[in-house]
């Protein structure tokens, strides 16, 4: 009868996500994972076909559950435009809850995944929000609003500052107490020009 693997997997997954997040996608060691592990590379690799792959089952999930909230957010904002809060206590909480259900993913993924195929996370979540600004402006004028006409450097612009502004929740490793008086900051700051240039 094939080894039950799955507790030994179980065991490996802390072990894997503390060599990333101390050294690093490029320099983490498949070797060092093995070491601590109490067995040889050869063991490891029965568990991962690679250093992408135990990368990969660290934030894969996590991307997942990111991708389905911000649909869910974004079909609901487009059907009722006038109703957008993005620094509105329902969306804050939900958006704070999954940072801190997955903060070790996103700091995988903001702060540790050079030289990985997920170095560009960044830049998706910023691509995402202009994406998503975009089709909540079109939703604007279908309504009769008139939003600001922006350049597709001003939208990238605007995504950026937003994107970045969050991710310094990850960065800096914040408490939950300090995200939500990061985010009273940024709602003070942001939140009346993009009413602006969103018409609203």
């Amino acid at each position: 009868m094939p080894k039950d693997k799955t507790a030994t997997h179980e065991r490996l997954i802390p072990i894997v996500k503390q060599e990333f997040l101390e050294y690093g996608y490029e320099k983490a060691s498949v070797n060092r994972i093995a070491a601590h592990a109490g067995m040889s590379a050869a063991g490891l690799y029965r568990h991962y076909r690679d250093k992408e792959d135990m990368f990969a089952s660290l934030v894969e999930g996590t991307i997942a559950e990111y991708d389905h909230i911000c649909e869910t957010w974004q079909d609901g904002t487009v059907q009722n435009p006038e109703e957008y809060d993005p620094f509105g206590a329902a969306w804050i909480g939900q958006m704070l809850d999954f940072l801190y259900a997955h903060f070790d993913a996103l700091k995988l993924l903001i702060c540790c995944s050079a030289g990985s195929d997920y170095e560009d996370f960044e830049e998706r979540l910023i691509e995402r929000e202009v994406s998503s600004s975009k089709a909540f402006a079109d939703a604007i004028r279908q309504k009769g609003g008139i939003p600001v006409t922006l350049t597709e450097e001003q939208w990238h612009l605007m995504a950026t500052l937003y994107i970045r502004a969050v991710t310094e929740i990850i960065r800096h490793d914040m408490t939950r107490a300090h995200a939500e008086a990061h985010i009273d900051f940024l709602r003070d700051f942001l939140y009346p020009g993009m009413k602006k240039l969103f018409g609203l």
